[in-house]
């Protein structure tokens, strides 16, 4: 045999993917009275560790409630409606949510008219902050009645997504160049069919959303964005009949957050009984991965949110319940950025011989 000298060169191609998410626990779940009548919206505050909730039947119009984070339980403090102009609306502040510093906003319910219509977003800095309000620029279409509403970055970097009923269950995606003022810079049209009315996720990235068409139903879909184009996921993204009580689905669908880096959509239904569930599901296929049930039974109009840190592996939901409101935490496996490869310097790829390798006769 002849001697062959084996020179091995070794490039490594790190490719990082979606680490998986198998499970979730429900820490706790409370149901909260004190309100005028049926919550519209719920959402969470992590920089107050509190809970906001719409009891948009009470006096003053607008009133948002504050919870406890820890409890549930009412602390008896309300966000301020000074200033606001409710014009022709008659609902307040149906919807709410919060980034990660703490900024609020609130969507002003007027109608389903375009123009001037009363539709418009409060702004609170904080909690104890006397808000602003505006009607967003319509530099692309028009802000509908804001049914639902989702926050992703802080800052200029924020973007709401507003879920409505101007011409279908589309979506307003707006944006901000100074961290106050907003505009609607893109729009996702829905129908009275497939659209966004309960429910709206944005992604980090913004290459794609998710949405609820709830009412007693409950079908979970996606949109997502390719050459500028918002087209609806058919394939892979094919959710079971989100209308059928678990397992073979989970009810009327009525409030969802999704974990970006998990790639993992959580969502709360009705499905008529005493304990309904969270449902976890793959973000690319919309499989079932996993169902718990929650402890308490939400409204089959159950709007909410969840409210989702994947860095701390905690989430928050509050929604509409029986009686009252739903508040309740969740916890699950820790997301840890990757951190990327170093590039190589040229040196390190400059090739030796080295005694001892080979094969011999």
């Amino acid at each position: 045999m002849k001697k062959f000298l084996l020179l091995l060169v070794v490039f490594s191609l790190c490719v990082f993917g979606y680490p998986v998410l198998t499970d979730f626990n429900v820490d706790w779940c409370f149901e909260t009275g004190g309100f005028n009548g049926p919550i519209s919206f719920g959402t969470y505050n992590y920089a107050t560790n509190h809970f906001l909730i719409c009891d948009y039947s009470a006096t003053p119009l607008g009133t948002v409630r504050i919870a406890s984070g820890t409890d549930g339980s009412l602390t008896g403090n309300t966000l301020s409606v000074t200033g606001l102009n409710f014009l022709t609306g008659t609902l307040g502040i149906f919807t709410v949510c919060a980034t990660s510093d703490g900024v609020i906003y609130g969507g002003i319910a007027g109608s389903n008219t375009a123009g001037a219509d009363g539709n418009s977003i409060a702004r609170w800095a904080t909690e104890s902050a006397t808000p602003t309000q505006q009607d967003p620029a319509p530099t692309v279409s028009d802000m509908g009645f804001p049914r639902t509403m989702d926050a992703i970055g802080t800052g200029n970097n924020t973007i709401l997504a507003v879920s409505n009923a101007l011409t279908g269950y589309d979506v307003s995606i707006l944006t901000t160049t100074n961290g106050t003022t907003f505009a609607v810079t893109d729009y996702i049209v829905g129908d009275l069919t497939d659209g966004f009315k309960q429910g709206v996720a944005l992604a980090e990235g913004m290459e794609k959303i998710y949405g609820l068409r709830a009412d007693g139903g409950g079908l979970v879909i996606r949109y997502d964005k390719i050459g500028g184009v918002w087209t609806k996921n058919t394939s892979p993204f094919t959710p079971l009949n989100s209308y059928t009580a678990p397992p073979a689905g989970f009810g009327a669908a009525c409030m969802m957050g999704f974990a970006t880096g998990h790639n993992a959509l959580f969502v709360i239904g009705n499905s008529d009984a005493a304990d309904d569930y969270m449902t976890l599901l793959d973000g690319d296929t919309g499989a079932i991965i996993i169902q718990k049930q929650i402890g308490k039974n939400v409204s089959t109009y159950g709007y909410g949110g969840i409210d989702l840190k994947e860095t701390s592996g905690v989430g928050y939901f509050a929604c509409r319940g029986s009686s009252g409101a739903i508040m309740g935490k969740i916890s699950f496996a820790v997301y840890v950025p990757p951190t990327p490869t170093p590039t190589p310097s040229p040196t390190a790829f400059v090739l030796s011989v080295q005694p001892g390798w080979g094969l011999y006769e």
